[in-house]
């Protein structure tokens, strides 16, 4: 029934193991919907069993793909049956028959889908072509263009090429792997050794810049210092003369000069000149 079934709602031939399979990772949901005709406390029992059950791999994969997990699809038939039972009607039948043709068609697509994935896993498998053996390749005197047959310890020796080659080609990638972050570890260095020596040169002309500027100051003040000191040198010696001038000045001079005699007067010409006598009519 359940074959028959299936092939109408997919349009095409389902095979048994399909069916079977089908029934295993959905026993819940369909031991669910034989249970409609037997009472409703056996009905109960049996899908608190089915619910406390822990969900397989493939169980667990559809319903974290579904908004519903298969619990919830049991609670959700139980609710709708008991609609039915309480005089729904024909509506509430259709309304069934059609969550049901839902979840049968989901349960369909969700095989297909699985199916689908299987082939194409199978496919990409296939794909993977192994690499021929590193055989010794005979004369063809000796083969005269017909069938080698060789022995297991050439097959033997031909893995083992291979297996060696395998390793020394990791061995190469490695290698240029390792080369590759030395380059870019080398490239870093260089770069933090040339921003480090940048700050250093930007720091060692800061530093320039302020001792010269500090040293023209301190010039500045120097030279103003020595103003000052010269200054009060040159008023200090000025007073220091004034008062020595005024300290060695004799009273008795002053009495002689007043008691000198009084200078002839110069003969002037009637123009105002003044006339020098010569030395030898003095």
């Amino acid at each position: 029934m359940i074959q028959s079934f299936a092939s109408t709602i997919a349009r095409k031939a389902v095979s048994i193991a399909w069916v079977d399979r089908f029934i295993q990772r959905n026993t819940n949901a369909l031991i669910s919907r034989r249970t409609v005709g037997i009472d409703s406390n056996r009905h109960n029992a049996d899908s608190l069993i089915f619910d406390q059950r822990q969900p397989t791999e493939s169980n667990s994969r559809e319903s974290s793909a579904s908004v519903l997990s298969n619990s919830d699809w049991g609670k959700f038939d139980r609710l709708l049956d008991a609609a039915i039972n309480t005089g729904g009607g024909e509506e509430a039948r259709k309304l069934s028959r059609t969550v049901h043709r839902v979840i049968t068609q989901k349960l369909l697509l969700e095989q297909e889908n699985q199916g689908l994935r299987d082939a194409l896993s199978i496919k990409k498998n296939r794909l993977k072509r192994g690499r021929p053996l590193p055989l010794d390749q005979p004369d063809e005197d000796h083969t005269g263009g017909g069938a080698v047959f060789r022995s297991p310890h050439s097959v033997q020796r031909a893995r083992d090429r291979q297996h060696q080659k395998d390793i020394a080609e990791q061995q190469l990638q490695l290698q240029k792997s390792e080369q590759a972050e030395a380059r870019q570890a080398n490239k870093a260095l260089k770069a933090r050794l040339l921003q480090e020596r940048r700050a250093a040169r930007r720091a060692a002309q800061d530093a320039r810049a302020k001792q010269r500027a500090n040293q023209a100051t301190q010039r500045h003040l120097n030279q103003q210092a020595r103003e000052a000191r010269k200054q009060l040198q040159d008023s200090t010696k000025a007073a220091r003369i004034g008062n020595t001038k005024a300290s060695k000045q004799p009273h008795g001079e002053a009495v002689q000069v007043d008691r000198a005699a009084p200078t002839v007067s110069a003969v002037q010409s009637r123009r105002g000149r003044v006339i020098k006598t010569p030395s030898r009519y003095r």
